[in-house]
């Protein structure tokens, strides 16, 4: 769930890249501006992320590469600006982000402590309780769980390759700021983000002659009122005359009333004995 969600691309690309010889001007940006007000929330809930039974016996039973996700976001995005030239690149590039979410409550949960998400083998009902693994293999990974509660995220990536970076030229011949990247945040208000697992694995009362592995299954759960990744990257296989710059600014301003809080409740990882997981 999200209010402003956005991703911006350009590429510049050719033998020599040139720009105008306007010291006050920057011949190639990605400009991005967002702004939202009021509640975002997202819930995902799902009892059960693998099988039911109340017996195996000579069976494989696998569980992989499943996702649960639940993500809220008042302002959200992406910017990336390439310029690449096989000869000379002689022009400016920059990137500005400007991101506000001052209102409102942003909150993502996953599960909770009465119906948590169980993840491969449970048994089928409370009124049989006992799941019995005879001659078996069951196998729990690469399963993750992913909560993220946010104000403002971006990531800006800026990427100028050539056999000469020279960058711009002003009308008198002089050097202006080449390549830039500026990103301003402003944020206040609660963030929330729950994650609530019951087992990840399997229940079993009895197992006979069987094998078990629970292995690479992640789960988490975030929460963050600005986040900001900043990448400039500039490589010349002969010269680099021009400058670069990357400047960042973040406010929070959170009142006593306000509060960031991430939780990840897991109850069992592995082996659970079957009278201990509650059926939905």
């Amino acid at each position: 769930a999200g209010q402003n969600e956005a991703f911006n691309t350009q590429n510049v690309s050719g033998a020599t890249v040139a720009g105008s010889a306007l010291a006050a001007s920057t011949d190639f940006s990605v400009v991005n501006t967002q702004q939202g007000a009021g509640n975002v929330s997202s819930t995902a809930n799902p009892g059960l992320v693998g099988v039911a039974a109340n017996g195996v016996d000579t069976t494989s039973v696998t569980v992989s590469g499943n996702a649960v996700r639940s993500s809220a976001s008042v302002n959200t995005g992406g910017n990336a600006l390439g310029i690449s030239a096989t000869g000379t690149v002689a022009a400016t590039g920059g990137i500005s982000n400007s991101q506000t979410a001052t209102t409102g409550v942003v909150s993502a949960t996953q599960g909770s402590g009465v119906t948590p998400t169980n993840i491969g083998l449970v048994q089928e009902s409370v009124s049989v309780p006992i799941i019995i693994i005879g001659g078996s293999q069951v196998t729990v990974t690469g399963n993750t769980v992913a909560v993220q509660a946010s104000r403002n995220s971006i990531t800006n990536q800026q990427v100028v390759t050539g056999a000469t970076i020279a960058g711009g030229t002003g009308a008198n011949g002089g050097l202006t700021q080449s390549f830039s990247t500026a990103n301003s945040q402003v944020g206040n208000g609660n963030v929330t983000a729950s994650s609530t697992l019951g087992t990840v694995g399997a229940v079993v009362e009895r197992s006979l002659g069987s094998n078990l592995t629970v292995a690479a299954n992640r789960a988490s759960a975030a929460a963050n009122v600005n986040s900001a990744t900043n990448n400039q990257t500039m490589a010349a296989t002969s010269t680099l005359t021009g400058s670069g710059v990357v400047q960042n600014s973040q406010t929070s301003g959170l009142s006593a009333f306000d509060s960031v809080s991430a939780t990840l409740d897991t109850a069992t990882v592995g082996l659970a004995p079957a009278n201990a997981l509650t059926v939905f």
